[in-house]
């Protein structure tokens, strides 16, 4: 007889496998947290995501006090509350879990139409400054605190936001 002293041959080193996902979506509002199984419940089916259930335990707790709100079983984070989460000596070390794009320093470009004493004076976002401080001239999309350019999206400094 033959015995296997690790566990069994096939079994997985990381343990079994996830029954579901955790996926996020931004809003010009915050970020949303779901299951991706439409109608599923995610914090009522704690257990259940693998490596993602510390995001789904840290979103419960984030949930319990008053920085995010369940809604028809997602989760939602207000991005004014994802800067307080990511300024907050508590979850600093945390913030990672939330899986959101890397904060980089991406800067608006502001430009001024007419005088101050003009009707139609107007302020306009012109375009950004790429980290590396130059003018960006491709396509950028920004949808609430997360700018994509290039396909790679980036989460803007609470001052750009």
């Amino acid at each position: 007889m033959i015995r296997f002293p690790f566990g069994k041959k096939n079994a997985s080193p990381e343990g079994p496998k996830p029954s579901a996902d955790v996926l996020a979506s931004y809003s010009r509002d915050g970020v949303w947290f779901r299951q991706d199984r439409p109608g599923e419940d995610l914090l009522g089916n704690r257990g259940r995501f693998g490596p993602k259930d510390e995001l789904v335990r840290l979103l419960a707790q984030l949930e319990e006090e008053g920085f995010a709100v369940v809604a028809q079983g997602h989760v939602f984070l207000e991005w004014a509350n994802v800067y307080r989460i990511m300024e907050s000596g508590v979850y600093f070390e945390s913030f990672g879990i939330l899986g959101l794009p890397p904060l980089e320093p991406w800067r608006p470009i502001l430009e001024s139409r007419g005088t101050l004493t003009d009707a139609g004076f107007s302020i306009v976002l012109s375009g950004w400054e790429s980290p590396k401080g130059k003018r960006h001239s491709g396509n950028i999309a920004v949808e609430g605190a997360v700018l994509s350019s290039g396909g790679r999206p980036s989460l803007l400094p609470r001052a750009a936001w």
